[in-house]
């Protein structure tokens, strides 16, 4: 069985042909030998067109502090399947973690470790449980930034919220809220550099 992309190579039969009889046959003669034989291909009408995938509800555990509770609906599992061998790609398979920057738009913001390339199968989840296909819509050619989008069809909406970035610079000594580990809880900090 192979995979192929419908919309890379349209769908069609091919059906072999031999000059002699003038029928898709075996392609012998009585006497075993193939003369004059060809493929010929029969377009097939395309495909009919994919179902509408069902709006997925998505609910996020919000128990913890209240900076908790506006980033976690934020947050999402990132998995990236490579499809074909590269150069500097030593394995199949990356995950990390993205942050929610336009909810709208459905643009979500990783790492390069995470997404490794623009060719590959791009997946998210959020809520531990709630799974979409994505696309890669920029890699950065030198920052660890990459930027994916997934369809916001596909989750009700306003379960998914983008984080509140802020452009004030920080000081030595403003208090940080900082994300620890894979458990999604967040502690104090200071900064103190």
């Amino acid at each position: 069985m192979v995979r192929i992309n419908h919309r890379w190579f349209p769908m069609a039969r091919w059906t072999r042909f031999t000059e002699e009889n003038g029928n898709a046959a075996a392609g012998t003669t009585g006497a075993g030998v193939v003369k004059g034989e060809v493929w010929r291909r029969h377009d097939l009408p395309p495909p009919p067109p994919p179902a509408t995938p069902p709006v997925s509800p998505c609910s996020f555990l919000l128990n913890r502090s209240e900076a908790a509770n506006r980033v976690i609906p934020c947050l999402c599992k990132v998995s990236f399947n490579v499809l074909h061998a590269i150069d500097g790609v030593y394995e199949w398979h990356f995950a990390g973690a993205g942050l929610v920057v336009c909810a709208e738009r459905g643009l979500v913001v990783t790492d390069r470790n995470s997404v490794v390339s623009a060719l590959g199968e791009v997946n998210v989840t959020f809520a531990g449980s709630t799974e979409a296909p994505a696309r890669v819509v920029y890699l950065h050619p030198i920052h660890n930034v990459a930027v994916i989008q997934y369809d916001v069809s596909r989750f009700e909406a306003g379960a998914i919220k983008a984080a509140s970035l802020d452009p004030t610079p920080l000081e030595v000594g403003d208090n940080l809220e900082v994300g620890v580990s894979f458990r999604p809880f967040l502690m104090g900090r200071t900064n103190t550099n």
